[in-house]
């Protein structure tokens, strides 16, 4: 996949996400990510989604379902 088409991807999948949080009424909430891009983590922000990291909880979780 080239840049662009990259880029193109990306915004994509970012419309369709804050689409859904408007939909369910919880974009104005931090919006927990378990991964890190800078690309996705802008890409929402400038759509007005505030990102956060989401990996403690979420590999907290996986520890305790695994023990």
């Amino acid at each position: 996949m080239g840049a662009s088409a990259h880029e193109a991807a990306v915004v994509r999948f970012i419309d369709l996400i804050v689409t859904e949080l408007d939909r369910a009424g919880i974009k104005n909430k931090v919006l927990a990510l378990d991964f890190f891009d800078t690309k996705i983590t802008a890409a929402f922000e400038a759509k007005g989604v505030r990102a956060g990291d989401g990996y403690p909880v979420s590999n907290a979780a996986c520890q305790r379902s695994a023990g």
